[in-house]
């Protein structure tokens, strides 16, 4: 009875939740940027923006799931200053996005247009939308609409300057290394004599894959660093993440950039303070009995098998006899203590 009970619950759920199932399962396809619903909204009786002035940029972005972000990427026509807005969802509605260009005196003078539009969803599904009057890429869009005049204001030649001799990865205290039911943090001071940073981004190569991680630093008035937690878990690559580069930029669009001299032989930057290593974490469920301490173990590596749990005020939680540890709930998979290539929770098994 209890059996088909349980059958009978896990086919009225998948009856009721099958579509929203395959898509969280399945969805592959990036957002879409409707280039002809882009506008700008001007201040009444302006056709070009002075100090203490401000534009209301919007666009339509529809997504199967959930967008995490989305920007605007300005460039200026005439000195070839840049600026990355990221968008938000307006409030009350579905997919419309919006985000705001200010500008104050030391932004620079003349006509700002977009280069691209940069949209990504929370299965890292990403899509780009390139303005066709500067870029000959696919897609593309005529964005002139959008095209933004800047006049009145003084120009900040000077980028934005990043200290490496401040830079820290800050690991689990008593630790050299971060684990994966962990993380780290990332701080590095950077400063601007003109207008004021708008944007410090860190770039991370993943140890397994390669693969390049970005992370949007936020300024921390206490420390006067730019700083970002990283957050790990199981399903994070294990090894030396290794900082590949720090990227600045203030508001009068003035970039800088530095890049570890260990991956760009053309740099002479050591930002290897800003590199971690990240093992694997063996945790062990004992399920009522004598708590046994997790294990850090490197990726392929071996954990070491614990002495079995002694037995606490009562039986084991299910009853039974203490025969081994296993890797599945169903107690089907013994777990290999001699290959550990991700974060485990290891359960006891009994019978």
């Amino acid at each position: 009875m209890g059996k088909r009970f349980l059958l009978y619950i896990v086919s009225a759920f998948i009856m009721f939740f099958p579509a929203k199932m395959v898509i969280a399962d399945a969805d592959i396809t990036p957002p879409e940027v409707d280039g002809s619903k882009l506008t700008k909204v001007m201040p009444e009786g302006k056709d070009s923006l002075a100090p203490g002035d401000a534009a209301t940029l919007s666009v339509k972005i529809t997504d199967e799931s959930e967008l995490r972000f989305a920007s605007l990427y300005y460039r200026n026509k005439d000195n070839g200053k840049d600026r990355n807005i990221l968008l938000a969802k307006k409030e009350g509605t579905e997919d419309i996005w919006e985000a705001t260009f200010e500008v104050d005196e030391q932004t620079a003078p003349g006509m700002w247009q977009i280069f691209y539009i940069l949209t990504k969803d929370i299965y890292d599904n990403e899509a780009y939308l390139y303005n066709s009057c500067m870029i000959n890429m696919t897609p593309s869009y005529d964005m002139t609409a959008v095209d933004i005049i800047v006049a009145g204001t003084s120009l900040d030649n000077t980028p934005p300057v990043i200290d490496p001799d401040s830079l820290m990865a800050t690991l689990p205290e008593g630790r050299d290394f971060a684990v994966s039911a962990g993380g780290a943090k990332i701080s590095v001071a950077i400063s601007d004599e003109g207008v004021g940073i708008s944007q410090a981004d860190a770039i991370y190569i993943q140890p397994i894959s390669g693969e390049e991680l970005h992370l949007q630093l936020n300024y921390q008035e206490e420390s006067q660093k730019w700083e970002k937690e990283i957050s790990l878990n199981g399903t994070n690559e294990f090894g030396t993440w290794k900082l590949y580069k720090i990227e600045a930029r203030d508001k009068a669009g003035n970039r800088t950039e530095i890049t570890n001299s260990e991956l760009d032989p053309e740099s002479t930057a050591d930002l290897s303070a800003g590199s971690f290593f990240v093992r694997c974490t063996v945790a062990f469920q004992t399920s009522g009995g004598s708590s046994i301490d997790p294990q850090y173990v490197v990726s392929g590596g071996n954990a070491v098998k614990p002495e079995n749990p002694t037995m606490g005020d009562g039986a084991w939680q299910g009853g039974g006899d203490f025969v081994g540890w296993y890797a599945d709930e169903a107690f089907a998979q013994e777990f290999n203590f001699n290959l550990c290539k991700r974060g485990f929770s290891i359960l006891l098994g009994w019978r």
